[in-house]
């Protein structure tokens, strides 16, 4: 069964709030290389019903996170 969506889990974050920019704890961020393709693009905002457009860069940066092949063949 599935949990209301007001529930939060043990992270302490309600279900689908959640982001890579601004979480309390840094968590190591992941983006398929071939995102630095793109002119722009659409992530979470942190509150449910929110996203926000960036740069594939300027999201690296806010997030700590880093371009790697996530896929094998």
């Amino acid at each position: 069964t599935l949990f209301p969506y007001t529930t939060l889990f043990r992270s302490g974050y309600v279900r689908g709030g959640c982001t890579a920019i601004g979480m309390k704890k840094q968590y190591p961020v992941f983006v398929h290389e071939s995102a630095q393709a793109l002119p722009k693009m659409i992530v979470s905002a942190g509150k449910i019903g929110h996203q926000m457009e960036l740069a594939p860069e300027d999201f690296i940066a806010a997030s700590k996170g880093r371009f790697c092949a996530i896929v094998r063949d």
